[in-house]
């Protein structure tokens, strides 16, 4: 398993003599300043497999293939599942996925899980073993009606004493 996100770190100088200090999109508000932005792969232990520091107005998914071809595969040919976040579901992104034999997990954005709210009130999820009552979460998978090459696996957790989708 590979888990992979981009962050940002702006500055409050004018950073003269950091090329990759640019103006971008600043996800703490901050287009003010200069920022770097930096992706980290990590396994799933938490131990980081590569990192890189990119250009402050890169885009998020323009940085997925130039990780990808940093991270050294294992030994025995077996890609791992690689985890991102709906910022990286480009068309191009997912494209690179499939044709580099990539298994992948993509969570998608709040706002479009309205979307999916029938299959989410119909039955036959199934709970995730060996978990405390409090912390359960029930899981479901279903056919992507966009891409029918695609799965889904919608999630719900207790939260508060209350069943809600998450």
């Amino acid at each position: 398993m590979i888990l992979y996100d981009v962050t940002n770190t702006h500055f409050e100088g004018v950073c003269a003599k950091n090329p990759k200090a640019k103006h971008g999109k600043n996800k703490q508000k901050r287009n003010d300043c200069r920022q770097v932005a930096v992706g980290m792969a990590f396994d799933e232990n938490g131990f980081p497999l590569a990192h890189e520091v990119f250009e402050g107005n890169i885009a998020d998914t323009n940085t997925l293939r130039l990780i990808l071809a940093r991270l050294a595969l294992p030994e025995d040919g077996l890609k791992p599942v690689v985890i991102l976040d709906a910022g990286f579901a480009s068309e191009a992104n997912l494209a690179l996925l499939r044709e580099s034999g990539y298994s992948y997990l993509i969570n998608i954005t709040r706002g479009s899980r309205a979307k999916y709210a029938d299959e989410f009130a119909a039955g036959g999820f199934e709970p995730l073993p060996d978990r405390a009552e409090s912390q359960r979460v029930e899981v479901r998978k279903i056919t992507d009606p966009a891409d029918p090459d695609s799965t889904l696996v919608l999630c719900r957790s207790a939260s508060a004493g209350s069943r809600k989708s998450r």
